[in-house]
């Protein structure tokens, strides 16, 4: 699931959702939680919020065993190619100079 409706929204005023007048943005956004400052949401495609889900635990994970980003990347590449049932093309390495 989707923490975060999105940075944007978590700049507003924390009582209101000024787009919350919008019905399928409505139908999509819980209240205000005053706790994380965001206004919690599922997205109406469960596969995305799954996606979410794993792109955040690769992160994460790879914060904490310090992966270099360009291998998180690859794993965050794979897994939103997975999801989407498709197969991955191969990432041409960085050059450096």
């Amino acid at each position: 699931m989707w923490r975060r409706f999105s940075l944007a929204f978590r700049l507003l005023d924390p009582g209101r959702l000024a787009n919350a007048r919008i019905e399928d943005v409505r139908r999509m956004v819980g209240p205000f939680d005053p706790q994380s400052l965001a206004y919690p949401w599922k997205n109406a495609d469960p596969r995305a919020d799954a996606l979410s889900e794993t792109v955040q635990e690769i992160a994460a994970a790879a914060e904490r065993q310090k992966e270099a980003r360009p291998a998180t990347f690859e794993r965050i590449w794979k897994a939103a190619h997975a999801a989407a049932g498709l197969p991955a093309p191969a990432i041409a390495a960085a050059k450096t100079f």
